[in-house]
């Protein structure tokens, strides 16, 4: 029977000889792609091709180790290239976006200063800066302006010294420039370190030495801000402050010593919240009744 009108194609059932993968294709069939490393002459220039590609992928994984991979967080930047990454980070001035420096800066935009962190002062014709002051904090209503430089290194005190000695000449040039049209204070000047050893000095560079213990303290204890008189039902610390709200957590309900030990500094949480009692066990399974 003859088809009428436009439809008079035949109907193809299966695949299109296209459609075929190459292993379903005939041994002799033209559309079939060899492998390179079936190719005579190709597979060792092939082979050499594939091991470049993965040694530059390997190289590039450990770069991206190296900058991003550290306890610190580390960016290199033009001025302190992938090489040159230890020497720089054991001077101590690299871009770093690290613990303390977040929980410096959440500490006093908590108690309603102003905060600059990470500025770059002194810029010079090659787009390089001079040097990087860590946190800035200003308060106009008290008014106080305090400029904070914090590091974990256990370098030397001559090191530290010939360091924060430049950072805080920069600090005292460039700041004032930073909010123009205040009538700034005198700029208070501090030194947070971590790893200070058993030789305490009251100042560094020219400024005030604050130890990290102290710092903590200060955070926990301070008689307006203080996180262990904060209850955290109704008088809790934003969530903004990732780091102080868990302080502040840690401050209500963990329990540091034994409720009956001697010398034990709170008895229950300072939240409100007496300890969970014992869980009460629950009474034995009793048989079912026999009907009568």
């Amino acid at each position: 029977m003859k088809a009428s009108g436009r439809f008079s194609a035949p109907i193809v059932s299966g695949p299109s000889p296209d459609d075929l993968q190459d292993d379903q294709r005939p041994a002799g069939d033209p559309r079939l792609r060899p492998h390179p490393a079936s190719i005579p002459g190709v597979f060792p220039d092939y082979f050499a091709r594939s091991s470049a590609t993965c040694q530059t992928a390997r190289a590039r994984w450990r770069r991206q180790k190296t900058r991003f991979g550290s306890s610190a967080h580390c960016q290199t930047t033009p001025e302190y290239p992938i090489e040159s990454y230890a020497e720089h980070q054991k001077k101590g001035d690299l871009v770093a976006l690290n613990f303390l420096e977040q929980l410096v800066a959440e500490w006093y935009e908590f108690r309603g200063y102003f905060v600059r962190r990470k500025i770059n002062v002194g810029p010079s014709l090659k787009g390089k800066f001079e040097f990087e002051l860590d946190i800035v904090a200003f308060h106009p209503g008290k008014p106080h302006l305090v400029h904070i430089e914090s590091s974990m290194d256990a370098t030397s005190w001559d090191q530290r010294e010939k360091r924060y000695t430049a950072k805080f000449g920069a600090g005292r040039k460039h700041i004032p420039s930073l909010f123009s049209g205040f009538d700034l204070p005198e700029i208070d000047q501090i030194a947070l370190l971590v790893f200070a050893g058993k030789l305490r000095v009251p100042t560094l560079g020219g400024g005030k030495v604050l130890l990290i213990q102290d710092f903590m303290n200060e955070i926990r204890s301070d008689a307006e801000w203080g996180l262990a008189t904060r209850s955290v039902r109704n008088r809790s610390v934003p969530e903004q402050y990732v780091i102080l709200r868990s302080l502040q957590f840690a401050t209500n309900y963990w329990i540091t010593a034994s409720p009956h030990a001697p010398g034990s500094m709170r008895k229950e949480p300072t939240g409100g919240f007496p300890p969970s009692p014992a869980p009460t066990p629950l009474p034995a399974r009793q048989k079912p009744c026999a009907r009568p």
